[in-house]
Parts: C-alpha cells; structure tokens; sequence
C-alpha cells in the first residue's frame, strides 16, 4: 500500500480509535455496570445466581456460534476494505445460523435434565442472546476503524438494558424478565449497527449461505473459533461447576464481584481494539512502524493496569460494602483475588492481540489450550474444598499462564525484548507508592480514589513516563478531530 493512500497518521488513527472507544466504554459500560448493580441488590443473591448462571451458558453457546469472527473478520476487514460488504454477508450468515441451532440444541438439551422449571425457563430466555448478538456488526466497524459507530451502538446496549431493567425488575422472582432484557438489548443494538451500515457505508446486510465461500474462510475461521471460544470459556464454566456444587447464592457471592472486573476489564478493549487493525494493517506493509506500534501499546497497558491492580486490592472491602452492600461482605475475598485479573489482563493482551493480528494464531491457540486444560484441572480440585475462594484462584491462575506463554511465544517469533526494563520498574514503583498512601490515608474511599489517581499521575510525570510533549500532542490531535467533527473518512481502498 502506498504511503500516499493512508487515511490518516499512526497518532492519528490511534487518537480517532481511543477517543471513540473510550466514550464507548465509559459510558455504556458505566451504565451497563448500574444496571448489573441495581441487579445484584434486586435480586439478591440466589435469584442473581441464577441470573449470573444463565448468562454464563449463554455466553458459553456464544463462544461456539461466533465461529472465530469476532476477532477474524476485524482483521481481514482491516486489510481488505474494499470486501466489507462480503465478509459482512458471508461471515454474519453462518454466525446467525449457527447460533440458531446451537439454542435450538440448548433447548432440546435443557428441557429432560431434572432441575427446575424456573431454571430452565431462565436459562432458555437467556440464550436467546446468543441469536441477538449474532446479527451484530460491531466487528466489521472495528475492523475498517469507524469506531463512532460502534460507540453509537454500545450506547443503544447499555441505555435500553439500563431503562428496562429500571422499568421491569423490581424484585427477586424477576429473573426471567431481566435476563430477557439482556437479549432484547443486544438485539435492538444489533440492528442499530446495521442500519449504520445502510445508511453511512451504503454495506447492506443479507442473508447468503455458501459452502464454497465459507471454506474459503474455514482455513484460517477455526483458529479463531478454537481460540475465542477456549479464551472466554473458562470463567463461564467455573461459574457453571460453581453452581452444581454451592448452589444459586455462592454463584451469587461470586458472579457480583466477577461482574465488577469483568466490567472494568472491558475498558481493555478501549486499547486493545485501538491498536489492533492498525497491527494487522502495518505488519502486512511496514515491518518498523509495526513494532514501534506494538511497543507504545505495551507501555500504554502497564501504565493503566498495574494500577488498577493496586488501588483495587487495598480498597476491596470499600468498593464491596460500596456497591453491593454489607450482604455481599463474602464477595470481599473473591474480590480480592480477582481484581489481579485486570493488570495480568492488561499486560498479556498486548502479546495476544499481537499474535492474532499477525497471523500466529496458532501459538496463541496452544497457549489459551494449556491454560484453559490447567484450570480445567485446578477447577476440580479446588472449587469443592475451598468453593468461591476457590473458583477465584483458578481464574487468576490461568491468566499466569497465558500471560508467561505468550511473552515467551512473542519474543520467540516475533521481537526479543527486557520485560522487566526502567519503564516497568517505573510504573511498578509508582503504583506501590499511590498504593501505600491510599492505605494510610485517613479519608473515605471517594478521597482515597482522587488522591491515589493524582499521586499515581504526579510520579508518572516526575519520572517522565508521561511528558508534557505528549500530552499537549494528545490534546492537539483531539482538538483537530473535533474540528473535523469526529468523523474519520471511510476508505474502502486502503
């Protein structure tokens, strides 16, 4: 590709990604994360068990029916936008029809199992959020980087799920009606982004079932199946074996603080899916930029994750008792152990995304299989003696893992480098500081929040982590975007 048909700078590209991409997450995220709030107090812990529990088989079913795309047809877009209105066509068809019979399957499944009708009843109406989300294009709009759009399309998510479940839910029976509202958001943003695609892109959508087009696909499809389903599946299923052997209420203790990290964890893909097209497109056309690229994305993930990490442990029981309220007080441990999820997270998803977006899929596949057979293990072993302590060490086991496999897989194939240099040292340092003045300090956790995050930025600036240069960039590269009105230019031949 000639430099002269590149839409935009690397700055940029990275700039236009983040802003949408954050307001994306902050605000549908934040509402999402109300909503699941609101929940957990409703419901109480047994009915947001059950709640927890069938979206944990819906989520479960979707990892299969997504067959890979979410991740395959982002960076294929990315290199190829001219065949946009192709891949949508070819690619959503099977999505759709496969998670159609995969919750037919479900059904048939579910019903002759002896629990309780209830149960089921909750368990089916969740699932129907694996047909909703098949229809969705987000992937497609992240992959030619018309990242607004997908912001529009979280914010139709976060507002309709928030507003129904305000409106409908009100006590502990509701179950069934709040994990219906689930699905019906997704549909209704699944079809929003469609409708962008119509009327901006003129990519419309229909259906096209072709074996032959399909197996063209198929190559490369199933890494990415095998990768995303094993990647995402296993905190689904501790929390399935959690429930068969505890019971609705310790998924209840448990799934309420998973929920929690799990939410802020979805502020990862502000930075992942920033730099993910940009790292499939520069690894096929300019090998330096490439790694230049993949090493800003590294320090921008140490810089936000450590701390999260830090500040989390140390105001674990006030963040519970905040949110949840003192009936959620055995969710403090849980917690405790999983909010290390987010900077292990953080740190091994710039080496993952990386191997995904540079078609060395298949180690990240062996390095998610291994995880995923260890947990599989330490799950057995650990849930029925030490139960949610338990399933949280599993999670957070895995992710150790997968964070040593890919470094080692991303240095052995792809560029060697010192993971422990100054600037880990120093955002590391940094952290143990705010995280020692936050214990200490004699304030109420809103306090504690704004002095550790000014602490955290203050060192960060000292130490010249952050410079003043970068900032004033960042500042002048968002005024030049609103001048333009937010809008990033569609070019179908890049």
């Amino acid at each position: 590709m000639d430099s002269e048909n590149l839409a935009y700078s690397l700055d940029s590209r990275l700039t236009s990604n983040f802003f949408w991409l954050f307001l994306s997450e902050v605000f549908s995220k934040g509402l999402i994360f109300i909503g699941t709030i609101y929940l957990a107090r409703v419901l109480g812990a047994a009915s947001f068990g059950l709640y927890s529990l069938s979206l944990s088989i819906a989520i479960c079913v979707w990892f299969i029916a997504d067959l890979g795309v979410s991740l395959y047809g982002a960076r294929e877009v990315a290199k190829n936008r001219g065949k946009a209105q192709e891949f949508l066509q070819i690619l959503n068809s099977m999505r759709f029809f496969a998670a159609l019979i995969l919750f037919l399957v479900l059904c048939v499944v579910i019903f002759p199992i002896s629990i309780p009708s209830m149960t089921k009843k909750v368990i089916v109406v969740g699932a129907l959020y694996v047909i909703a989300y098949a229809l969705s294009s987000d992937w497609l709009l992240r992959g030619i980087e018309q990242i607004q759009y997908v912001t529009f399309g979280n914010a139709v998510l976060s507002s309709t799920f928030l507003v129904s479940v305000l409106f409908f839910v009100h006590q502990s029976q509701d179950a069934t009606i709040a994990v219906f509202l689930h699905s019906l958001s997704y549909f209704f943003a699944s079809s929003a982004l469609l409708l962008v695609l119509k009327r901006k892109f003129n990519i419309r959508f229909k259906f096209k079932l072709s074996w032959n087009e399909f197996k063209i696909h198929l190559k490369e499809l199933w890494y990415f199946a095998f990768t995303f389903a094993l990647g995402s599946a296993i905190a689904p299923l501790v929390i399935i074996l959690l429930g068969i052997l505890s019971g609705q209420e310790s998924v209840g203790f448990f799934s309420a603080p998973h929920r929690i990290i799990m939410l802020i964890l979805g502020f990862m893909g502000i930075f992942s899916f920033s730099f993910y097209p940009i790292l499939a497109d520069q690894f096929v056309h300019d090998s330096e930029s490439f790694l230049r690229t993949q090493a800003i994305f590294q320090k921008v993930m140490l810089i936000v994750g450590i701390p999260i990490g830090v500040g989390g442990f140390i105001l674990s029981k006030g963040i519970i008792h905040l949110l949840l309220g003192n009936r959620y007080t055995p969710s403090v441990g849980v917690f405790n152990i999983l909010v290390w999820l987010i900077p292990l997270s953080f740190m091994s998803v710039t080496y993952s995304a990386t191997l995904l977006a540079t078609k060395f899929q298949r180690l990240y596949l062996i390095a998610i299989g291994i995880s995923c057979a260890v947990a599989v293990i330490l799950s057995v072993l650990l849930i029925p003696s030490f139960g949610i302590i338990g399933a949280a060490i599993v999670l957070l086991c895995q992710k150790c893992i997968i964070l040593i496999l890919v470094i080692w897989m991303f240095q052995q194939h792809i560029h060697r480098f010192t993971f422990f240099d100054g600037y880990f040292i120093k955002v590391l340092g940094a952290s143990i500081v705010m995280g020692v003045v936050i214990w200490v300090a004699k304030i109420n956790i809103f306090g504690k929040i704004f002095v550790g995050i000014g602490l955290y930025s203050l060192i960060l600036f000292l130490l010249k982590v952050i410079t003043k240069e970068q900032l004033i960039r960042c500042y002048s590269l968002l005024a030049n975007m609103r001048r333009k009105g937010f809008v990033t230019e569609y070019r179908s031949d890049l």
